[in-house]
């Protein structure tokens, strides 16, 4: 019987650059950018969120377990 080997599916590498501080999303009051907030915040990046919609933005900083600025304005 041969033995598997499990690889990672994120490299290392890219499992640092996943993992930062400090980010900065435009587009988050939905879709990629509110799923994007959701992973950082969730490794506990302090975020700062810009979007139209303060309202998306201001529920979406209350969701999250991490320091989250809000910023509305229009990029």
């Amino acid at each position: 019987m041969t033995q598997r080997v499990l690889v990672p599916l994120v490299p290392q590498r890219v499992q640092r650059v996943l993992a930062p501080q400090r980010v900065f999303i435009t587009g988050a009051s939905s879709g990629l950018g509110t799923a994007l907030a959701r992973l950082y915040g969730g490794r506990g990046a302090v975020l700062g969120v810009a979007a139209r919609r303060g309202e998306a933005l201001a529920a979406l900083a209350a969701e999250l377990p991490v320091t989250c600025f809000v910023y509305p304005l229009d990029v």
